[in-house]
């Protein structure tokens, strides 16, 4: 695991993170986790060693991207893991004092010349008796379900590895075989690559929602809020009664949720809710530590009212044309294979009549397979486990993760005057939404509600 990787190309998916960012979004991902008690900071700092021993990502920095050439990694055998690790302690320990200062400590950009992660110990959470840690790193070194197999290695629970393998197995849609398609496709698509120039404007004109836009001197505050950490027993009776899977389940009650919130504020201005999703790409026993996903539109009605029947119909199929239409290879393919890098720069979304509109229309949506069984670090037990995913300006981030035995939902978006009290109202909703749910499916199934 420990191989050098000095002046490799990053792979195509890698570096296409690198390409996306511009100046009002950085492509980083973190995670919170909130520690049964208090870390000490000299067994923090020997972790994150063992980290970039064990994982050679964590040790570099990027440099090169041209038009016609991909970053490569440059590695820093010895670099001091203190310079990108900070510590902070909160004043009145509650969660919504850990939820602001957690979101504030997520990176706005990387220091391309420096390794790309950075991680924030928090204290003083609950009147000083436990901490917590914001983990981030950028896009371009793994997606999720990568960061999944780090953790398991990095936190030393390899007898998960297994069964975390047979749930990712699970969980991946059978996409077609890149090496299936004609030649004449590959060319044509490598020539689509040479091509093809965007025109910035209309793309995002074709993309932009009239919901969760900004006034342009708006100061952006980040926000962040969690739902409930929901039993994986009790999902799997709404599963049973419903005839769903988890993700479909998840993804609907998010997606009442939200819908839920913009009535309640008299805000539905767009006939349908536009989020991206992740498509894994990867095989079915691809678990490292890279990039292997194509992100796609997923359009659900706005306007519509829809039963939770229909509503559950209508995200399965949806999903369901996502990951079974060839377009997630093609892109792939084009994406990993394309000689033009410069294509895939970003711009940072254009103005229009004073307002910023988002150009992943009301956000991204993501449910990744998280861990088992608990982990520890640095000595002390996660007691949860929260995925941050990258926030679109200024749209929604969500994220969908599971962790022993539970499954929670994250919301990042930023203070709108507009839309008050966002994220917090959306994550109660997700709450209500799935108590009512499975108080039905307990009605369905003949399942007598014991109190506690």
């Amino acid at each position: 695991m420990n191989t050098h990787i000095n002046g490799m190309s990053l792979g195509g998916l890698d570096d296409f993170c690198l390409r996306k960012e511009n100046e009002k979004f950085t492509w980083v991902m973190s995670l919170l986790w909130i520690f049964e008690g208090n870390v000490e900071m000299d067994r923090v700092y020997q972790a994150f060693r063992l980290l970039l021993a064990m994982y050679p990502r964590f040790r570099c920095s990027v440099y090169g991207g041209t038009n016609w050439s991909r970053y490569k990694w440059r590695e820093h055998p010895n670099f001091n893991v203190h310079e990108n690790i900070e510590t902070r302690t909160l004043v009145t320990g509650t969660i919504n004092e850990l939820q602001e200062v957690a979101v504030g400590s997520i990176p706005k950009s990387m220091d391309y010349n420096k390794p790309l992660w950075k991680a924030c110990i928090i204290y003083g959470i609950n009147k000083g008796k436990s901490s917590a840690m914001v983990f981030s790193w950028h896009h371009c070194i793994s997606d999720g379900r990568g960061m999944m197999r780090v953790m398991l290695d990095w936190t030393n629970n390899n007898n998960e590895s297994i069964e975390t393998v047979k749930a990712f197995r699970e969980n991946i849609p059978t996409l077609p075989s890149l090496s299936k398609f004609p030649a004449a496709i590959r060319t044509t698509l490598m020539n689509l690559g040479l091509q093809i120039e965007l025109n910035h404007k209309e793309y995002i004109l074709s993309l932009q929602r009239k919901n969760l836009i900004c006034e342009e001197d708006l100061v952006i505050v980040p926000v962040l809020s969690w739902s409930n950490e929901f039993k994986i027993f009790d999902v799997s009776l709404i599963n049973k009664a419903f005839n769903s899977t988890i993700n479909d389940l998840m993804v609907t009650l998010v997606y009442r949720a939200i819908r839920r919130y913009l009535f309640e504020i008299n805000r539905i201005l767009d006939d349908e809710l536009m989020l991206y999703i992740p498509i894994s790409v990867r095989s079915s026993s691809d678990i490292e530590c890279h990039n292997k996903s194509i992100t796609l539109p997923l359009f659900l009605p706005l306007k519509d009212s829809l039963t939770i029947q229909e509503a559950l119909k209508q995200v399965h199929n949806k999903i369901k044309e996502l990951k079974n239409d060839n377009i997630s290879s093609m892109l792939t393919f084009l994406v990993e294979h394309c000689p033009n890098r410069g294509m895939f720069e970003s711009k940072a979304p254009n103005m229009q009549e004073g307002k910023r509109f988002s150009m992943a229309g009301h956000g991204v949506i993501t449910n990744i397979t998280g861990l088992q069984k608990p982990i520890t670090f640095a000595g002390q037990k996660v007691n949860n486990f929260i995925g941050l995913i990258p926030q679109p300006d200024p749209a929604f981030g969500i994220t969908i993760l599971s962790y022993n035995g539970t499954i929670n939902v994250s919301i990042v978006t930023n203070k709108m005057p507009d839309y008050p009290n966002i994220s917090t109202r959306i994550c109660e909703l997700i709450n209500d939404e799935f108590e009512t749910l499975l108080s039905i499916s307990k009605e369905m199934l003949n399942i007598n509600i014991v109190a506690n």
